[in-house]
């Protein structure tokens, strides 16, 4: 089944668990690896504040899939990704990788990074209030072989084998029509729904999140001509590229499975679309770079991070997801 982006999960989704999305970008999937990595930078310096948001150590710490990250550490938040759900994280270990394990029937070389994420003030109030401090430290770890990532959220010091979450992504150049672009099981590919995600649509997307300045219906790149999107852009206007995501989540906890499976499904729409948007817009300053000039920007904002985590100022979006609920009487199944 394939879905537009403004679908709209219900709180209780019988595929809460399981869920793959395809992001449509105007970009060269080259392109976008030096975009990818400095929209996670700026993100970070934006979300980081008041004892909350990322602190790089080093390279490391900014490098690896940061867009992914953060959309993976739901319950409390994926620190590469919602831009509104950065959380503070150290890396434990960063290191190349050659294995024929993570994805069966290929070799791939490339980043191996072991973080550990601290976050509780940015995740949905329903989460705060229901889990104690122990379920907001998550261990994740990322084998980034661009154009796959692999990445795997667990909770070893509260959940243990009952929470997991993984985000498997694989960027091609193309307009979302590969049907199996992650290689999914018969079984899997029975019960997926595809939602589609277009930067063009905002409508997934809360009103704070349009600016001009990130709005691609409106904003017209100076370096490639590119911009001022139309409805029908994927179609009428090249180069165009998909980003697949595949998020599976595992929540075993009686009485709250699917509320926090649910729950946590319905960020990511607005998460992928906000944060490639945002890509995107950003082109002109981004796209004369070299990998080694995004290296270090990624260093500068690791400094710039360290000093900027000490402040009282919170920055960034809190997740606002079960609020409404919280001023009702929310039902849990």
């Amino acid at each position: 089944m394939r879905l537009k982006g403004q679908y709209c999960f219900s709180l209780f989704h019988r595929n809460d668990g399981f869920q793959e999305y395809r992001v449509l970008l105007p970009l060269e999937v080259t392109e976008y690896q030096r975009g990818q990595l400095y929209t996670v930078a700026e993100v970070s310096k934006n979300e980081t504040g008041g004892g909350d948001g990322v602190e790089a150590s080093s390279t490391a710490a900014m490098s690896t899939s940061l867009a992914d990250q953060k959309v993976a550490a739901i319950p409390a938040s994926t620190a590469k990704m919602d831009l509104d759900f950065c959380c503070y994280f150290q890396v434990v270990k960063q290191e190349e990788f050659t294995s024929d394990k993570i994805k069966p029937g290929e070799t791939l070389n490339g980043t191996y990074t072991y973080k550990i994420y601290y976050s509780k003030s940015k995740s949905p109030w329903v989460f705060r209030k229901l889990l104690p401090d122990a379920a907001f430290v998550l261990h994740e770890e990322c084998w980034n072989a661009y154009p796959y990532c692999r990445t795997v959220i667990t909770n070893p010091d509260y959940m243990k084998e009952n929470f997991y979450l993984t985000i498997e992504s694989m960027h091609l150049p193309d307009s979302g029509e590969t049907e199996n672009a992650l290689g999914l099981s018969k079984d899997l590919l029975k019960k997926r729904e595809v939602v589609m995600i277009d930067i063009y649509d905002d409508s997934v997307l809360k009103q704070p999140d349009i600016t001009p300045d990130t709005d691609p219906r409106t904003f017209k790149s100076k370096k490639t001509g590119r911009g001022e999107l139309t409805a029908d852009w994927s179609v009428t206007t090249k180069p165009v590229m998909c980003c697949y995501k595949v998020v599976q989540i595992q929540f075993k906890m009686f009485g709250l499975q699917r509320l926090v499976e649910g729950l946590s499904q319905r960020q990511y729409p607005r998460i992928f679309s906000k944060f490639n948007r945002e890509t995107f817009c950003s082109i002109d300053k981004w796209y004369d770079m070299t990998m080694e000039q995004i290296r270090e920007l990624e260093e500068e904002t690791a400094e710039t991070l360290k000093k900027r985590i000490k402040d009282a100022e919170k920055r960034g979006t809190v997740c606002d997801v079960g609020d409404r609920e919280k001023k009702s009487d929310l039902q849990i199944d």
